[in-house]
């Protein structure tokens, strides 16, 4: 939380710098429904284990990539098993560089390019900063588990309430 706050702190005065980001993060979208469930427990209570939740593997599973910046939504990327740094890298080259001068509203890509990941191990390898500083992008210092700094997540609250509308899947 105080990396959050020294982060807004920093990008309080500057609200120019927004509409140059490109937000991103991926998702999974389905069979999931969106939030978490929390189990709250007194100091030294043991775990019920009826409650205890297993994390399993579900073939119907879609999971996703995207981005969204001020002027619309860049493409939605579907990938398999997890994002590792060559995925991740193969997703930005495919994808990413076509949909930034749609994001910013321009026909070429002129200026700084600025874009926000979560700032996950995957996201930091050396390949990939140096992909970055290859095409000119610059990547936003962003404080590490922070989803709720992230605007894209509240997207993926939309897309996943209209796959679960009226709790119907």
């Amino acid at each position: 939380m105080r990396k959050e706050f020294k982060f807004a702190e920093k990008y309080v005065d500057q609200p120019s710098t927004w509409p140059s980001v490109i937000f991103s993060d991926d998702a999974f979208l389905f069979p999931y429904k969106s939030g978490k469930l929390f189990i709250r427990r007194y100091p030294g209570e043991k775990a019920i284990p009826f409650y205890e939740m297993y994390d399993r593997w579900d073939p119907r599973t879609v999971k996703v990539w995207g981005c969204i910046g001020v002027n619309g939504v860049g493409p939605l990327v579907r990938f398999e098993d997890t994002i590792d740094n060559t995925t991740y890298l193969e997703i930005l080259e495919g994808y990413l560089l076509k949909a930034f001068p749609k994001l910013r509203g321009t026909s070429s890509r002129p200026g700084a390019l600025i874009f926000q990941d979560d700032n996950a191990k995957p996201h930091r390898t050396v390949n990939l900063i140096n992909w970055f500083k290859a095409h000119h992008v610059q990547t936003l210092n962003w404080p590490s588990w922070s989803p709720d700094l992230n605007p894209i997540e509240n997207l993926w609250g939309i897309i996943q309430d209209r796959l679960y509308n009226n709790n119907q899947q």
